[in-house]
């Protein structure tokens, strides 16, 4: 990675602009050409370094209900299990783990939904033949949006975004804005992987039947309502540098949760804090992913954390496989025709 790549990244995580010719206003932002800029930004999704370049959106602000799930799967059946868990359109994230509850995943279901979460959560276990279930929606968020810093080319970290942190419930729209049927079709245009083309949004707005400043005024109404946390890069967090990650889940009483979770968030190797609520054969309410160069540094910064906000009890939920990683098409039709197949 040479200084422009850095300079590129450096932007785009936080944001790429939403204009008629965005790498051309990318390109006087890092000091760049325009050429070098797309031809860097090609080499770098070459590589895997970049995931996608799209609307990272808050789905509980456009009514889709959210939840962290795990599973106890029989270990011959696992493979299988992911598979059919992964093959859910509302899932985004999918892991075995090295716990008895050994397979993770995140589920999202629209406001259309005709299942709705908790039945959807009830068809995945029997479809996957589990033995026990857990269901963790997000109460708070303390951290995510983690972006990687590239000054220190050998040993990238983890930054923390200005965010604040959300309030003591999950974030709720905000008042004035009616999810309307060109806001979806806005949505869906944002979702696209960004081209390196010089005016990449006429095709994609075109794509939904919209206009290109259209399109830009719903997206900039969906900024302010929360909607759209942000448009800009994805990254891969292997490609990036950390090579280890793992999931740990601590033990906090309520009194003291809401201290731990500000601490928690403050250490660089933590990319995502969140507080869930407890469960009578499963008492763990923080959670946090903590991504690093190599598993032994992990395990340096849970002993960090764990000295830092005084924690004991902890469950350690190391990724074992990954079966699917990819952002949930919001809006799309996949959703009813997965369920139209349960019913048959």
């Amino acid at each position: 990675m040479n200084e422009s790549d850095r300079k590129i990244l450096r932007v785009i995580q936080s944001h790429v602009p939403l204009v008629h010719r965005p790498w051309q206003k990318l390109a006087g932002e890092v000091g760049l050409a325009v050429a070098d800029v797309t031809g860097r930004v090609l080499a770098m999704r070459l590589s895997g370094l970049i995931r996608n370049i799209s609307g990272v959106f808050d789905s509980s602000v456009l009514g889709y209900s959210r939840s962290l799930i795990a599973l106890q799967v029989p270990s011959e059946l696992l493979d299988q299990a992911g598979a059919v868990v992964s093959a859910h359109p509302g899932v985004s994230h999918c892991y075995s783990r090295a716990d008895e509850y050994n397979l993770w995943f995140t589920l999202a279901c629209s406001p259309d939904s005709s299942l709705g979460l908790k039945a959807t959560v009830e068809t995945l276990a029997k479809l996957s033949r589990a033995r026990a279930k857990l269901s963790l929606p997000t109460r708070r968020q303390f951290k995510l949006d983690v972006r990687f810093n590239f000054d220190s080319p050998s040993q990238p970290g983890l930054l923390q975004t200005a965010e604040p942190p959300a309030a003591n419930e999950q974030r709720q729209a905000r008042p004035g804005l009616k999810i309307s049927e060109e806001h979806t079709q806005a949505i869906r245009a944002l979702q696209c992987d960004l081209p390196c083309q010089a005016q990449p949004f006429v095709a994609i707005a075109r794509k939904v039947g919209l206009g290109e400043d259209r399109l830009f005024a719903l997206a900039g109404e969906l900024l302010r309502a929360g909607a759209l946390r942000r448009y800009a890069a994805s990254l891969s967090h292997r490609q990036a540098g950390a090579q280890a990650n793992v999931m740990v889940a601590w033990c906090v009483d309520a009194e003291h949760v809401n201290s731990a979770g500000q601490a928690l968030a403050k250490h660089s190797a933590v990319s995502h804090c969140y507080l869930r609520p407890p469960r009578q054969a499963w008492p763990y309410s923080l959670y946090t992913m903590i991504h690093s160069q190599t598993r032994e540094h992990c395990t340096q910064a849970i002993e960090e954390i764990s000295g830092q906000a005084n924690l004991g009890d902890r469950r350690e939920l190391w990724t074992v496989h990954e079966y699917k990683k990819q952002p949930v098409q919001l809006f799309s039709q996949e959703e009813s025709a997965w369920e139209a197949g349960q019913a048959n």
